[in-house]
């Protein structure tokens, strides 16, 4: 989770530090909204976060965990990345590419 949050953090202050005032300050409610904005990444890490607490407590063996967390995350990541395209209207130059 510290591997996701810290490049959130990261994108989210240079986000802003790129978009700075006319002063030149980046201002403390502008910097929080930006790494705020940074949320989908730190939600993209929980699945596999979960898995490996889970191993972790003994709820599960850790043997192969990480072809588990892989299949996981490949999964997730298609259906939100067909989520996403769709909401931007481009599911039909998505299908057509994939049936290239």
């Amino acid at each position: 989770m510290a591997a996701a949050l810290a490049p959130a953090l990261a994108h989210g202050y240079a986000h802003q530090i790129a978009h700075r005032d006319a002063q030149g300050r980046p201002g403390i409610r502008g910097v929080v909204r930006a790494v705020l904005a940074e949320w989908p990444l730190v939600v993209a890490a929980l699945p596999t976060t979960l898995l490996l607490w889970g191993a972790g407590l003994g709820w599960w063996h850790s043997t192969g965990l990480e072809y588990v967390a892989f299949g996981i995350n490949t999964v997730l990541l298609l259906g939100w990345g067909l989520l996403a395209s769709r909401a931007a209207d481009r599911a039909v130059a998505l299908v057509s590419t994939l049936l290239k």
